[in-house]
């Protein structure tokens, strides 16, 4: 039997989750083997000195996101306005599928 996680989180592509908002009751659907150039692109934005953690958070959030339930485009702006608990939700996810990638990235 499933975990509840496992249950809110729907494998689609073997590389892509869709993910039930707890706050919203939409769905977000992430990449969650991005390519090697694409981790690359993030990387490299994110190493900006300018950048803040917030501004983290949303370039990864923007470039890993395939989908969601809401009419907005997937922006940046559109992050900031989303609810908090459905990002930390998300992040989450990204934490336990796509941060080991980036500490992959490191050692190479």
């Amino acid at each position: 039997m499933p975990s509840i996680r496992e249950a809110k989180t729907a494998t689609l592509n073997g590389a892509v989750k869709r993910i039930e908002l707890p706050a919203t009751g939409g769905y977000w659907t992430i990449d969650t083997r991005p390519s090697w150039g694409r981790l690359m692109k993030i990387r490299r934005a994110m190493e900006s000195p300018e950048t803040t953690d917030e501004d983290n958070i949303n370039i990864v959030l923007v470039e890993l996101t395939e989908e969601w339930s809401f009419d907005d485009a997937i922006t940046s702006d559109a992050i900031e306005l989303m609810d908090i608990e459905d990002i930390a939700h998300v992040m989450q996810e990204v934490n336990r599928s796509v941060l080991p990638l980036f500490e992959r990235m490191g050692k190479s």
